[in-house]
């Protein structure tokens, strides 16, 4: 009998074993859309924003496709095999199946990229989607991927550094919270952004600054002249969406020559109208979340 229970108990320990060892074969996390997500390999990662690929080569990983973004806007240093999507508001399917991809990196914002989620799941191909709104986002899915990576010393060297040099940085903030209007202009439309709706809003936030379009959330919807003449903001940040900039700067000068009262703000009449460079203040910093940081202290300190 005794025998009995000491076989029973070893075939127990080995079935365990071999469960452990079977699930340490997975990395499991879960996404912005709350899902577990078990990734066996992710030797052929493909990133369908190119902000997400930066994220995953910082945590010492490779993409073999990514959208065009990764060379135009953030200039990665992506293999001359690396697949391109296109662009990110019409990427390829197509090119995307045959870069053939263990692994996706997705955006939960981006309506194509939600619709091809089942399609993932039919493949059995794990689909990460993950948003990147503020630095403890970028934290979050570094810590993430250099977990999957093994590269915990590039969680420090891309994360907890750059944390360091940000909390120096909020020391130094004006004490007078400053009226700021904050703006996402493209050729096409000029519009407001609150500190919830951007990047670069949040930072503002951050280093004490009142965002008209906090109070005002009308202004999301339509730029009301005389509310902003009303609260004359000191500072108007505005940053680019899309590729044209000349047209962008073209389109912001003719809204302004046709609502002349915006020429009647204290930011115009004081040259403190900015044009900020769209890859830190509208896709993602990253690696550089510091160095945007600094770049909007040192306006709002002249």
């Amino acid at each position: 009998m005794k025998k009995i229970i000491i076989f029973i108990l070893i075939v127990f320990l080995l079935s365990a074993c071999s469960k452990k060892a079977e699930s340490q074969d997975y990395f499991v996390f879960t996404d912005n859309l709350s899902r577990e997500i078990s990734v066996k390999s992710y030797d052929r990662t493909a990133a369908l924003i190119g902000s997400l690929a930066q994220i995953w080569m910082l945590a010492g990983g490779d993409v073999v496709a990514c959208p065009d973004d990764g060379w135009t806007d953030l200039e990665l240093d992506l293999s001359e095999d690396t697949v391109n999507l296109g662009k990110i508001s019409k990427l390829n399917l197509e090119s995307l199946i045959a870069a053939k991809p263990d692994f996706i990196l997705a955006s939960p914002n981006n309506n194509q990229q939600l619709t091809w989620k089942d399609s993932f799941d039919s493949m059995n191909i794990p689909a990460a989607y993950l948003e990147v709104y503020d630095f403890d986002d970028y934290l979050h899915v570094l810590d993430i991927f250099t977990d999957m990576t093994g590269r915990k010393d590039l969680y420090q060297k891309y994360g907890e550094s750059v944390k360091a040099e940000i909390a120096e940085i909020l020391k130094q903030k004006r004490q007078d919270s400053p009226k700021v209007l904050c703006m996402l202009a493209s050729s096409a439309y000029l519009k407001a952004k609150n500190s919830e709706s951007s990047i670069m809003g949040a930072m503002l936030s951050e280093l004490g600054c009142i965002n008209l379009a906090d109070s005002e959330s009308s202004l999301l919807e339509n730029l009301n002249i005389e509310y902003i003449l009303k609260e004359d903001p000191e500072y108007i940040f505005i940053t680019q969406r899309g590729d044209d900039e000349e047209g962008m700067k073209k389109y912001v000068a003719t809204y302004f020559d046709e609502h002349p009262l915006f020429k009647e703000l204290s930011a115009v009449k004081n040259g403190n109208v900015y044009f900020m460079d769209k890859t830190l203040y509208n896709l993602k910093p990253n690696h550089r979340w510091a160095e945007a940081y600094r770049g909007l202290l040192e306006i709002l300190n002249k």
